[in-house]
């Protein structure tokens, strides 16, 4: 099987991950709480915009558009500080860094997007939106064990989303810092990098899906 047909084969993975995450929260929306939709609006978000690049690379026949990759990523970055800022409702510390956090985002992406170096930027905005999320989501696990439900740990939707955070966001941490060396040193292999993260990624979907379904099957509207 050569690279370019394992490179298509990731694609369609994550592809068809978020297109799951987005039809599992629109398939029982009402029963959500705030945190679980906006992991719907996630999935639209992905599907869109994954969408528009293939259009772009199919129809135009263009590369990989940055302008469409770093727009997706700014958007999803502020969806997932969203999340947590749903979570933490309780703890208006955490609030406030979630608000400080989301400020450091959005003066990163405007470099990214007027900046002179485009692969830097887009280093430096994945690897700060990495640890943010790594932070956030063992917060959130040290709220879970504080919280001390009684049900089975496996069983609660954000025990399965919140792995699924820490485990995408610690993989691809070391990646985003150095995809500007890897870059440069694969250079017509750079697939290859793609091709691992998407593959990351799908596992990602997978692992969301999970918590979304857990979510699903909850009577009361708690994504906890």
């Amino acid at each position: 099987m050569s690279l370019e047909v394992i490179n298509d084969l990731s694609n369609y993975s994550q592809w068809l991950g978020s297109f799951v995450i987005m039809s599992l929260v629109l398939a029982s929306y009402r029963r959500f709480d705030g945190s679980v939709k906006i992991l719907g609006l996630m999935g639209v978000v992905s599907v869109v915009f994954q969408s528009l690049q293939a259009v772009s690379m199919e129809f135009f026949n263009t590369q990989y558009l940055n302008d469409i990759g770093d727009c997706y990523v700014f958007l999803e970055t502020l969806l997932f500080l969203a999340f947590y800022y749903v979570l933490f409702t309780s703890n208006r510390y955490l609030r406030f860094a979630l608000f400080g956090s989301a400020f450091i985002i959005v003066s990163i992406y405007n470099m990214v997007l007027f900046g002179d170096a485009t692969y830097p930027w887009y280093a430096v905005l994945s690897a700060t939106r990495n640890v943010l999320l790594i932070l956030f989501s063992v917060f959130a696990f040290f709220k879970l064990l504080t919280d001390l439900p009684n049900d089975n740990l496996l069983s609660l939707p954000l025990f399965w989303i919140n792995s699924g955070i820490l485990f995408y966001f610690s993989c691809t941490f070391m990646l985003s810092l150095t995809m500007d060396y890897i870059a440069q040193v694969l250079t017509n292999d750079f697939k290859m990098f793609w091709t691992f993260k998407n593959f990351l990624r799908a596992g990602f979907c997978v692992v969301i899906c999970i918590g979304i379904w857990k979510a699903r099957q909850k009577p009361s509207h708690s994504a906890s």
